[in-house]
């Protein structure tokens, strides 16, 4: 129940303050709604838009991302069919030049640079040339 009826109610007459007062309460109550309502119109139609629409905005994206996946595809299996040329080229390689392939790494790990070098000893690093 508003303060006007109130005071009805009771047979007394608004203050002339109290109506001002009163007056512009209701303004400021009209325009605060008419501003919720257009806000949330607002929100509605945004909401709608993103959740209806928003995958056309995505779908340009999707495909792109996977147009850059087909080619990234293809030029890496350009690459690894390659791949099984040079592992031949490398086991002509290790066999010609007697490479192990359990590697040296274990057998250095004691050693001093001097033993493990296979190198000519006639070079200008060796002791003997000092």
């Amino acid at each position: 129940m508003d303060e006007e009826e109130k005071l009805r109610l009771k047979n007394r007459p608004m203050k002339p303050k109290q109506k001002e007062k009163l007056d512009r309460n209701q303004v400021k109550l009209t325009g605060s709604r008419e501003t919720h309502d257009g806000a949330g119109e607002s929100l509605l139609m945004l909401m709608d838009e993103v959740i209806i629409r928003s995958w056309r905005d995505a779908f340009p994206l999707l495909k792109r991302s996977i147009f850059f996946e087909n080619d990234f595809a293809a030029i890496q299996h350009e690459h690894m069919t390659k791949l099984s040329g040079s592992m031949e080229a490398l086991d002509i390689i290790g066999e010609k030049e007697h490479i192990s392939m359990d590697g040296r790494m274990e057998l250095f790990r004691d050693m001093n640079p001097e033993d493990m070098y296979t190198g000519s000893r006639d070079t200008i690093f060796s002791r003997e040339n000092r």
